[in-house]
């Protein structure tokens, strides 16, 4: 079963450090794909890593809906 969490990067944006947000899928402790650095609003990531679990969307489609869904209204 693929399971979607949370990733945590941090890094320097004009000169200041920045948390942002990515998605990571994993099956059975293997990473089957991830999108770093979508956000540094966490409760946003968190929608979609909820939306990627409830239609169980496979892995090789990740980086096309953290895409749709920074275009979307919903970001």
């Amino acid at each position: 079963m693929i399971i979607y969490r949370m990733i945590e990067d941090e890094e320097n944006i004009e000169g200041r450090k920045v948390r942002t947000y990515g998605i990571e899928a994993v099956d059975g402790g293997n990473v089957l794909g991830s999108v770093r650095r979508i956000s540094p609003a966490k409760e946003k990531v968190s929608r979609l890593i909820e939306r990627c679990a409830a239609f169980e969307l496979s892995p090789i489609h990740l980086s096309d809906a953290v895409n749709d869904y920074i275009i979307s209204d919903e970001y």
